[in-house]
């Protein structure tokens, strides 16, 4: 039978009823892990369906949300608070270290280490005994306080120089991802470059936020119409890109993997070819 002894609670003498989860459990009512072996298998008993009119059912049901109570604060505690994470090369050579709450993603660490990268080079994949998933979190991936990520790197494609939206200018890596045909490539700060074949079949090449719509040109700020593999150097516009803003870009390779053709016909489209164009 469930009763207040199997705590240790002294409730008869006025006792708080959760001084002794607190105490026990965050203090501990004596050292050594078997304190806490002993205090987790006493709560155990919580967990067991209560049927009836049971002894101490009011008691126990406070308890209860006592318990939870503690739980939620444990979990918010331990959501907030850094662990610190190392990041070294193949080599071994540490390349930095950043303390991050548990609950930030392997992106976040991917972008620290983007931030200190030697120019032209991209993050590839962060290693952790596996590939780690850049949508995860640290503590999902089981990494704790003092745990070493490898980083590798990739040769970026591209350079983009003198946008007027500044987010677009940078180096572009290859992503994993395909689009007509074409890779994607993305920057550091989350703008992708691909290419796209509106519903009539003009082919053209874009910049746009990473995640946005293909078919919606909200997140669009700058296009060429070119039916090349890889995107032109020049011949860029706004037409019909919402964010382009100030001067066009311009678009260096740095792998002659993806060195790109001329864009025909100066790679503008004309007013005809856009009106009958279906986005």
């Amino acid at each position: 039978m469930f009763s207040p002894a199997c705590f240790g609670i002294p409730w008869a003498a006025g006792c708080k009823r959760s001084s002794f989860v607190q105490n026990a459990v965050l203090f501990g009512t004596h050292t050594g892990p078997q304190c806490y072996t002993n205090v987790l298998e006493q709560l155990e008993l919580l967990a067991r369906p209560m049927k009836g009119a049971m002894p101490l059912r009011k008691e126990i049901t406070l308890m209860r949300e006592k318990v939870l109570d503690l739980a939620r604060r444990i979990k918010e505690t331990k959501d907030s608070e850094l662990v610190e994470v190392h990041v070294q090369l193949l080599s071994g050579t540490i390349l930095g270290s950043w303390a991050l709450p548990r609950q930030s993603k392997v992106s976040d660490v991917m972008d620290r280490v983007s931030d200190i990268a030697e120019e032209g080079k991209a993050v590839s994949k962060l290693v952790f005994g596996d590939i780690l998933d850049e949508d995860s979190t640290l503590e999902g991936c089981g990494i704790d306080e003092g745990d070493v990520l490898t980083v590798t790197f990739q040769p970026c494609a591209f350079r983009v120089t003198g946008a007027g939206a500044m987010e677009v200018n940078g180096y572009y890596a290859k992503s994993e991802r395909v689009q007509n045909g074409a890779p994607v490539f993305i920057n550091k700060n989350g703008i992708i470059l691909f290419k796209y074949i509106m519903r009539r079949g003009t082919p053209y090449w874009y910049f746009t936020k990473d995640g946005h719509p293909a078919d919606d040109s909200k997140g669009d700020y700058y296009r060429v119409q070119t039916d090349a593999a890889s995107p032109p150097t020049d011949g860029w516009n706004t037409k019909s890109c919402p964010l382009g803003t100030g001067t066009c870009p311009a678009v260096q390779p740095m792998d002659v993997e993806y060195k790109p053709s001329p864009p025909p016909n100066g790679a503008v489209a004309t007013d005809e070819a856009d009106n009958l164009d279906l986005f």
